[in-house]
């Protein structure tokens, strides 16, 4: 369970967390940049229900604070999941109240609808 996870950067843990409670979205590696480099979250995301999860976790997304980048996958499988991260653009001390926004923007939109009757 993410929450035993002792090794998640605490300045990203709890939207780390949060992004792990979507369904059909499972986080792989994060890292906060330690204020060298951006934060970087990658991610999974279940690929029958990329644009549902997208619209309505991500949609409002401001680019200058944060940005997904998607990798392409081999278009001759079948694929399965979809290899994604999301960037911040700007290091993570001038980040920490736009880290706290989206996680609670995440845990709003999964506590007011019943998230997997509305993305299915």
């Amino acid at each position: 369970m993410i929450e035993e996870i002792k090794d998640i950067d605490s300045e990203i843990r709890d939207l780390v967390i949060a992004l792990n409670t979507i369904p059909a979205l499972k986080t792989t590696c994060s890292c906060c940049g330690h204020d060298k480099e951006p934060i970087r979250i990658w991610f999974d995301i279940g690929a029958c229900l990329i644009n549902k999860i997208l619209f309505y976790f991500f949609n409002n997304l401001d680019p200058k604070i944060w940005s997904i980048k998607i990798s392409t996958a081999d278009p001759n499988k079948e694929n399965v999941w979809v290899n994604c991260y999301l960037e911040s653009g700007y290091l993570v001390s001038d980040m920490l109240e736009e880290i706290e926004k989206l996680t609670k923007h995440i845990k709003t939109i999964y506590a007011k609808y019943d998230v997997w009757h509305v993305i299915q």
